[in-house]
């Protein structure tokens, strides 16, 4: 019953088709072809009508089950890799095509890449000039082979066919397919496989350049009138994967756009308003063109007072878009943007004076606006300008270097026509110097704003719709055209591992990661250098891979020069040399914020390693092993150069060819250096200069430094041992040290915490930061009032046991009482139980007469605890032994041991005996408690009493034991 369905369904598309082609003239596959692609093609057509157009197209191709061509009559032949399949003989190729593009998009069938090969492949053998144009393509990655893909995914890459690709590129140009003569324009301008030639590659692009702009020219009722500036061509969006593939963008993200402005227009919002009716006026990917209901919300604005609705409006009604013509109107329209110097008001008048329409033809107004629209950045301003002085309209004499000069200034803005006309006129000397490359500039431009370019859109789509195989398909065909973004997109897809291909694949995205960065892309110039210091898809070259850093650290990339530093430390390709990485690493900070992470994890490694270099010659060799495995880089195990630095240990003839190379790279090295050095280095012009030759002088000993390198696990030469060296090789810990900057690095960009430091974070988040902030000042405040507190006690202590000494002691700590303002208070016996309990651990005997204590209670009848005195005693104990002289007599050291010889002294000085070990009460109190020090004099005993932490006093005895109180 089912396949009764489908028959039924194919024989009415058949007949709808028929019916339809026989009304616009007789039966032929062209017109069947024509209204299948009408059905499948048309904006909103359903799944129905796409299968029943894949039908007809099958029909017409002759692709037709095996089972119908039993008869001997009927002259097939089978489609390789699909047994119940034939192609029967006279079908059309163009439909063979199309059929194959329904199997490559899903366009009513699945998806089916290895059906649409072959499809192509019989279409370009019966010479359909696009099959042969897309079988170049596959041939030139080497996707025309029967397992290169597998249902909606690319399977594998095989051995590109150069030679094929090319006869079938020159095929298609010569029969007016214009991706092949693009794709012949861009080999050409490179010298890809062919000859470098810029006059043979504008030769290739000029015929596609002039039918986009015909297109365009079809397409002015899109925009403005007389506008020519390609609003009507496909709109292409320049995405490139390895800055937006992480940001989740949508392919209806301008559906949701205009939503969101169609809200805030409904309730009144005039620039809401002006930007919606703009947006369905003009149209854009994924919002269609709705005339009506822009001319609806343009109007609102307009009475509203908004200018460029004004304009806008103005254009709608000249050129009959949405509303009936009314030339009138559109003047009314633009008088009234006019007088508020709207640009595009002012290139409506323009227009109309020139072209005579609702107006007296006017050439010298329409010039005055335009001059006035151009000076406000119009580009269809400076287009129509160019016209003009092209052909002399509304002056005395016509200027063709002013023509070229506004035709320029409109094809900087991206005018289709003015682009084509500068190229021209840089052909041909018109008005500027004849010249190839810019023509061939200009032209390659006006070809990626065309049609072809659907390819790279398409690719856009299918990657954020998940599709990443028919993502990679529709980027390498837009890569074939020369598309820089395509060509980056899939280099980025294939070495992320996105539709993985094989083991072929890395060689891909090294071919074009090379060519993305011929054309200027310093990020592909950068995984090209990565290519070769890891020897992904090519031969592993550490000399190449520095020189292709370098040239990207002169467009002033931060990771070349982090690279470059990191090369340097471990000598990797080039001269080993710590002070340059360091520089580099610098450099890297100073240049890119997000570097400031991976920069100091560096630096920090670059010590460590600066330190074993150091150390290394003073180590046994069994250390020294293990230590070159951390700090030695190691070519990878296979490679040309691994076998240089592990099997011929004074370098082979590689390493002389790697020497010469160097050397001649060497004495144009240092003038190139010092300017780009000067600017980042905060020393002279003289430093940078240094530096730079300092480089230049090491360069020759590049290859040698590297190649010079031994493994300290002893596999050299070894070939079982070959799988070892590749596992140590990946686990280098100087391998993990880069990989984990690169990821610091790539974190840092994708947070936005590149430059990491508490000011920053301050700064982004200053309400939690100022918090944070006062949290910790006020901890910082109470540390300080507790040690002051404890100082304090301490100090009180002091003088209170102080207090309990007789005679001249007991006088001077009066003294320090007073000047501290302390009050002293008489007690009796109990105070001096007291102040015996303080220095019973001490073992000096507390006299019997009357202590003085504080008047706080802190000593006295309660007894004063002797831990916080001897923690200061054991504190100031230093202090004391550094004041007192080496024949001091009588001075008593806090905390330590004093001697018999000591202890007869002080009793003969009429100073308590101390044991041996025992906690003392020094004469000689720490500056900052109090500021009692103690000097010793050289033959008598002498003691001084200096305040500085309260107001100070100086109590310095002479040698009659008198005491003299004179502030310091």
């Amino acid at each position: 019953m089912r396949c009764v369905i489908k028959v039924a369904l194919a024989l009415l598309a058949v007949e709808f088709c028929y019916i339809n082609a026989k009304e616009e003239g007789p039966w032929t596959a062209e017109n069947v072809v024509q209204q299948a692609l009408e059905h499948r093609d048309k904006v909103g057509s359903t799944a129905r009508e796409q299968k029943a157009a894949a039908g007809v197209l099958a029909d017409a191709a002759g692709v037709v089950s095996s089972k119908k061509t039993s008869s001997k009559d009927v002259k097939a032949f089978p489609v390789p890799g699909f047994p119940d399949l034939v192609f029967v003989d006279g079908g059309s190729p163009a439909a063979m095509r199309e059929l194959a593009k329904s199997n490559q998009r899903g366009k009513g069938i699945d998806i089916n890449h290895k059906l649409s090969l072959e499809l192509f492949r019989r279409a370009a053998e019966l010479g359909d000039p696009e099959a042969q144009g897309v079988l170049a393509m596959r041939m030139a990655f080497g996707l025309h082979h029967t397992n290169s893909f597998d249902g909606s995914s690319i399977r594998h890459f095989g051995r590109p066919d150069e030679a094929g690709a090319l006869l079938h590129y020159y095929f298609g140009a010569a029969a007016g397919d214009p991706f092949s003569r693009a794709a012949l324009g861009y080999r050409h301008t490179f010298g890809l496989g062919v000859p470098k030639s810029c006059w043979t590659a504008v030769s290739y692009y000029k015929p596609v350049a002039e039918a986009v702009v015909q297109e365009a020219i079809e397409g002015t009722k899109a925009g403005p009138m007389g506008s020519s500036s390609g609003r009507g061509l496909p709109q292409i969006e320049r995405i490139r994967l390895n800055v937006h593939a992480n940001q989740g963008v949508k392919p209806d993200r301008q559906r949701e756009v205009l939503q969101y402005y169609q809200y805030s227009a409904d309730r009144g919002n005039t620039d809401a308003q002006t930007a919606v009716g703009t947006l369905l006026n003009i149209g854009t990917h994924g919002v269609n063109r709705d005339h009506v209901a822009a001319a609806h919300y343009l109007a609102r604005a307009a009475a509203a007072g908004n200018d460029d609705a004004m304009a806008h409006l103005g254009h709608m009604y000249g050129a009959g878009l949405g509303v009936p013509q009314d030339y009138a109107k559109a003047l009314k329209y633009f008088q009234e943007a006019a007088t508020r110097q709207n640009s595009l008001g002012l290139y409506g008048l323009g227009y109309m004076y020139l072209s005579g329409k609702g107006v007296d033809q006017n050439h010298e107004k329409a010039y005055k606006y335009f001059v006035a629209a151009a000076e406000q950045g119009d580009r269809d301003a400076h287009f129509y300008l160019g016209a003009m002085y092209m052909h002399g309209l509304g002056m005395k004499r016509r200027s063709l270097s002013k023509a070229f000069m506004h035709y320029f200034q409109a094809a900087s803005l991206g005018h289709v026509q003015a682009m084509h006309n500068v190229a021209i006129m840089h052909m041909s000397g018109k008005g500027t110097p004849k010249a190839c490359k810019p023509a061939l500039s200009h032209l390659k431009a006006l070809v990626e704003k065309g049609p072809l370019a659907a390819a790279l859109q398409a690719g856009h789509e299918a990657f954020f719709r998940g599709q990443h195989g028919q993502a990679l398909l529709s980027y390498l065909q837009a890569s074939e055209l020369g598309m820089e973004i395509a060509q980056s997109n899939a280099a980025w897809m294939l070495d992320r591992g996105f539709a993985y291909a094989g083991p072929h694949a890395a060689a891909v995205a090294t071919t074009l990661f090379k060519r993305s960065a011929e054309q200027g892309n310093v990020m592909s110039l950068l995984q090209l250098g990565d290519c070769y210091y890891y020897g992904n898809g090519v031969e592993q070259d550490w000399v190449r891979a520095a020189a292709i850093y370098y040239e990207a650290y002169k467009e002033r990339s931060a990771e070349a020069m982090f690279n470059l530093g990191f090369m340097h430390q471990y000598g990797a390709g080039v001269p080993k040399d710590h002070n340059l990485a360091r520089r580099f690493y610098n450099m890297a900070r100073h240049s890119n914020a997000d570097a400031a992470l991976p920069v100091y994890l560096a630096t920090a490694w670059l010590r460590v390693h600066s330190t074993w270099d150091w150390l290394r010659p003073h180590l046994p060799q069994s250390v020294v092993a293990i230590g070159d495995w951390l700090f030695e880089a190691k070519p990878k195990p296979g490679a040309a150069n691994y076998n240089q630095a592990y099997n011929s240990k004074g370098g082979g003839a590689g390493s002389s060819k790697a020497d010469s190379t160097v050397a001649g790279v060497s004495q144009q090295l240092a003038p190139a250096l010092a300017p780009a050095l000067s600017q980042h280095m905060s020393g002279s012009q003289a430093d940078a200069e240094s530096a730079a030759a300092e480089l230049s002088n090491n360069v020759a000993g590049s290859t040698t430094s590297s190649s010079s390198s031994t493994s300290g696990f002893g596999l050299d030469g070894d070939a079982d041992a070959e799988p070892m060296r590749s596992w140590y090789w990946w686990l280098s810990p100087q391998l993990l040290v880069w990989q984990w900057d690169s990821l610091m690095w790539r974190l840092a960009e994708a947070t936005g915490l590149g430059g990491f430091s508490i000011s920053s974070l301050l700064e982004e988040y200053s309400d939690v930061g100022e918090t944070a902030l006062l949290l910790v000042l006020l901890a910082v405040l109470m540390i300080v009032l507790r040690i002051r507190r404890q100082r304090q006690q301490a100090l009180e202590n002091q003088v209170l046991i102080a207090l309990a000494q007789p005679g001249e002691q007991q006088h001077i700590a009066q003294q320090i009482a007073t000047q501290l303002g302390l009050q002293i208070l008489q007690r009796g016996a109990g105070a001096a139980a007291g102040a015996a309990a303080v220095t019973a651990g001490s073992g000096a005997r507390a006299p019997n007469d009357t202590v003085p204590t504080l008047a706080d209670g802190s000593a006295g009848a309660q007894g004063v605890s002797s831990a916080p005195v001897a923690a200061d005693a054991a504190d100031s104990s230093t202090n004391s032994a550094a004041g007192a002289s080496s024949g001091a007599e009588g001075t008593i050291v806090g905390g330590g041991s004093s001697s018999s010889t000591g202890r007869q002294r002080n009793q003969a000085n009429g100073l308590p005996a101390f044991s041996e070990g025992s906690t003392s009460i020094s004469s000689s109190v720490r500056t900052q408690d109090a500021g009692i020090s103690s000097s010793g004099g050289s033959s008598t005993t002498s003691s001084s009493i200096s305040g500085s932490a309260e107001p100070g006093i100086s109590k310095q005895p002479s040698q009659h034991n008198q005491v003299d109180s004179t502030p310091m």
